[in-house]
């Protein structure tokens, strides 16, 4: 039962019989908001009149009470849910907790499905003495490169009937399309399965040295002697929400020279500066360059900021990463080729 305040000096009865006493008690039984009270209760009220001072029998429609008894019965709502601080912040709390609880269970998910992503590749062979096995997967563009080597053990015997070989792994890899390439068929006939058959990586180098390799995951080096006196080209810089790709990355190079310099290009622009190189750290000091007009697409600007924000670095599969502050960025660089 919820009780109301009323300021009055007579006994009211609502034409409900719920007594509406002097003093100040409502008692109305469950309400709640303001619009239920006042359809339930308010709205075509009888009140009578039983004090002493009360005629005989006299009852009747009183506007101005029943307006007041409505607005003092609003008040009493407005300061349970409008000026109790306390509720509305523990209110605020417990949608905060709400939303914090989501977005960890989405994170989860996301988290709990890419590692149980399967990758497999299934192929028709001439015998039973073939086997498939998956070599390595990259990530090339907007595509999954699932590698795989097809090969016949010649001291097995079997019978000469078409066979299925499969291979599978489980790997947390993005959500991207896959696409798959078989290295080794011997025989003529032509495979029904969608995938493409190479003689040998050579065919792909090119692409593969623009992607990422996932599998097997190639062993990160922080020795400083892997990145000097190489001139390394930038591709794209990853940040947590985009990646941008370079179009000319032999337009944006760096060399770090032994004594300590840096012989950079910034576009159409060339300079310069200082490093400082430790096992996985590498910063820059102040760089300077020349003053040349570039293309109105350059992005001289951008590389020469970020290289000065570097603070750590790793060469993973021939490839320079430098990573910017806070997780807040990693730079790739490729080796210039013939250098």
């Amino acid at each position: 039962m919820t009780v109301w305040p009323f300021a009055g000096s007579r006994e009211l009865r609502p034409a409900n019989g719920r007594p509406l006493t002097t003093g100040g008690t409502y008692a109305n039984e469950k309400i709640d908001s303001a619009a239920s009270f006042a359809a339930s209760d308010i709205r075509n009220e009888r009140v009578c009149c039983s004090g002493e001072n009360c005629p005989a029998s006299s009852c009747e429609l009183n506007n101005t009470i029943r307006e007041t008894h409505n607005e003092q019965q609003l008040n009493v709502l407005r300061l349970r849910y409008d000026e109790n601080p306390s509720e509305k912040k523990g209110d605020r709390l417990a949608m905060a907790k709400k939303i914090i609880f989501l977005m960890i269970l989405v994170f989860y998910s996301f988290a709990w499905g890419s590692d149980g992503k399967e990758i497999t590749v299934s192929l028709t062979v001439p015998d039973p003495t073939w086997s498939i096995v998956i070599d390595a997967v990259y990530t090339v563009g907007n595509e999954l490169w699932v590698i795989s080597i097809v090969s016949q053990n010649p001291d097995m015997m079997g019978a000469q009937v078409i066979s299925t070989v499969k291979d599978s792994l489980k790997l947390a890899v993005p959500g991207l399309p896959v696409k798959n390439f078989i290295i080794g068929k011997t025989w003529a006939w032509e495979n029904t399965e969608p995938y493409t058959f190479i003689p040998d990586l050579k065919q792909i180098e090119t692409e593969l040295k623009s992607g990422t390799r996932l599998y097997p995951e190639a062993e990160r080096s922080t020795d400083p002697r892997r990145v000097l006196n190489e001139i390394w080209q930038w591709e794209s810089t990853t940040t947590p929400v985009e990646k941008i790709d370079v179009a000319n990355p032999e337009r944006y190079t760096i060399l770090l020279k032994d004594e300590g310099k840096i012989q950079a290009r910034f576009d159409c622009n060339r300079g310069g500066g200082e490093y400082e190189i430790a096992p996985g750290k590498l910063t820059f000091g102040p760089l300077i360059s020349t003053r040349m007009a570039c293309p109105e697409d350059t992005m001289d600007a951008a590389f020469m900021r970020d290289l000065q924000r570097v603070t750590t670095f790793f060469v993973q599969d021939s490839m320079l990463f430098l990573e910017l502050p806070y997780d807040s960025g990693t730079m790739r660089f490729r080796p210039e080729e013939g250098h």
